[in-house]
């Protein structure tokens, strides 16, 4: 009987939450600054924003080597596409970010939440954690990395085909106007 109260009450919060995440799911304006370049970063994805897609890419310490082999296809898509086509934007809540970046050969902007206000905002409990975000601010992708060669590539192709999706979209979008 107590076992089954407590598989009751773990389903009505995660209901719950994913009603919350629904209800709020586009991004909020955060203001950070890039560690190495110390470039002022804003991530708002307003109508004019020059990116079609925004990646979030949240990590820390605690990561794990295997995860972060997926740093690999980041840098990749970060080499391939242009920003229009999408940003990418690390985000760390440690100090000691420069090492860490240098570790994993990281290319695009990281940015220092301590106060982790990126995390608490999308529940984000693991490490490293992707989140892909439209124009509008729609969540397109949310999900942690796994420690999997595969779906590292997959999640790589997965991105490759949203990106052309969205280009053919706004191509639609703006033949239609």
């Amino acid at each position: 009987m107590k076992k089954e109260w407590w598989i009751a009450l773990s389903v009505v919060l995660v209901v719950l939450n994913l009603f919350y995440l629904l209800e709020n799911s586009r991004i909020k304006k955060f203001s950070f600054c890039d560690v190495l370049s110390k470039n002022s970063l804003e991530i708002s994805p307003l109508p004019d924003k020059k990116s079609s897609l925004t990646m979030l890419v949240y990590f820390s310490y605690r990561s794990g080597e295997n995860k972060m082999k997926e740093s690999i296809y980041w840098n990749k898509l970060y080499k391939d596409f242009s920003r229009k086509e999408i940003s990418i934007i690390g985000i760390m809540p440690e100090e000691d970010i420069e090492n860490f970046i240098k570790k994993y050969n990281i290319l695009f902007p990281v940015v220092k939440d301590p106060n982790m206000k990126m995390p608490r905002r999308f529940f984000i409990f693991l490490t490293p954690f992707k989140l892909i975000l439209g124009r509008d601010g729609n969540i397109f992708y949310m999900a942690p990395s796994s420690s999997n060669e595969e779906s590292h590539r997959e999640f790589y192709f997965y991105v490759v085909e949203l990106i052309k999706r969205v280009k053919y979209s706004e191509e639609m979008s703006k033949i239609n106007k």
